[in-house]
């Protein structure tokens, strides 16, 4: 299922998982003061506005807007034109999203006790929006 495959095993348990990986201990003196993420791992937006710290993405491979180079997982035929390659992102980020909607705003509501976001607001557009930063 989308659930399994984009979360950690037991994302919704408060234990394990993302959340469990940066929320603070108290018994172990951490805090987590920023994150650094990629791209495929769909929570880090959600975890980084819970926790309230900057968020920077790091991937090898182009994941952000650019008219020269169309979304990594793309058709080769879109990379024909420049209008297509640019569009190519947002296809990939509502495709995404709406596979994972669900199983991410429940995270959102149930783990991180922060508000649903709308079918509009996927976390590539979350990142865009929001001028996460990214190398």
């Amino acid at each position: 299922s989308v659930r399994e495959l984009f979360f950690s095993p037991g994302w919704e348990n408060n234990d394990i998982g993302a959340w469990a990986a940066v929320r603070s201990d108290p018994e172990k003196r951490w805090v987590t003061h920023a994150m650094i993420s990629n791209p495929p791992a769909y929570v880090h937006v959600h975890i980084a506005e819970r926790l309230g710290v900057p968020l920077h993405m790091f991937f090898p491979m182009p994941w952000s807007r650019t008219k020269l180079l169309g979304h990594p997982m793309s058709s080769k035929e879109l990379d024909e034109n420049a209008y297509w390659r640019l569009l190519s992102y947002s296809w990939f980020d509502q495709m995404q999203w709406h596979g994972m909607a669900a199983a991410v705003n429940e995270f959102r509501e149930k783990v991180l006790h922060i508000p649903k976001i709308g079918m509009w607001h996927s976390a590539g557009s979350l990142l865009e929006n929001w001028g996460v930063p990214f190398s």
